[in-house]
């Protein structure tokens, strides 16, 4: 088990989260404008912000020892690191090992896969030793209340932007990352996050 020692899969040594609703104080009711003309405030008043940030540094992955078995049939083990292994730096469209390039998690691959070599028996390798991609996202909300006649009822507009700057983070678990497979070595397949989405919505309250 000592053999086995590392930091846990879903180690995230640092996690930020900020989020924020804020409406705009200018309209009846409100700090500045209450005394505004009705059909006035029905485009000027009533608007509010949202905002959801959540980030995190790297998440970590360890590089598979292929199918070989060096301490059970139940554990395939993982490599042992026998060489320097180059930081890990994200690319979109770095060259392939053998194959075609694409997102991975080494600028180049090939230094990298030489840096390691297969387990001894009785040996487990090296557990969660290269850090991919982490999570972020940032979302934002435009929301917009017209009053209506009847007392206490309005109606909300929304339009919600999730992932506003489009911003791409890749899965550590997607990772082709194993000596068995030594072509795609690195390789990225999955993402941590989803593409920028966009919502409307009419809320009714009473």
């Amino acid at each position: 088990p000592g053999q086995r020692r590392g930091v846990s899969d879903y180690d995230t040594t640092q996690q930020w989260n900020a989020n924020f609703v804020w409406e705009v104080p200018y309209g009846r009711g409100k700090k500045w404008g209450n005394g505004i003309p009705g059909a006035l405030n029905q485009f000027l008043g009533g608007w509010q912000l949202s905002g959801l940030w959540q980030q995190s540094t790297e998440l970590p992955v360890s590089v598979g020892n292929g199918r070989f078995w060096p301490t059970n049939f139940n554990i395939t083990g993982w490599a042992t690191q026998t060489g320097v292994v180059p930081a890990p730096k994200k690319s979109k469209n770095a060259p392939a090992v053998a194959g075609r390039a694409g997102p991975n998690v080494f600028a180049d691959p090939n230094p990298a896969l030489k840096a390691y070599d297969y387990t001894f028996p009785g040996e487990t390798g090296q557990r969660n030793g290269v850090r991919g991609d982490g999570y972020f996202t940032f979302d934002f909300g435009l929301g917009k209340r017209f009053l209506l006649p009847l007392e206490g009822h309005s109606l909300q507009f929304r339009w919600e932007t999730f992932n506003v700057p489009n911003a791409v983070r890749f899965d550590v678990n997607s990772l082709t990352l194993d000596l068995g497979n030594v072509g795609s070595f690195g390789k990225y397949s999955g993402l941590l996050n989803g593409p920028r989405v966009m919502q409307f919505s009419l809320r009714y309250e009473f």
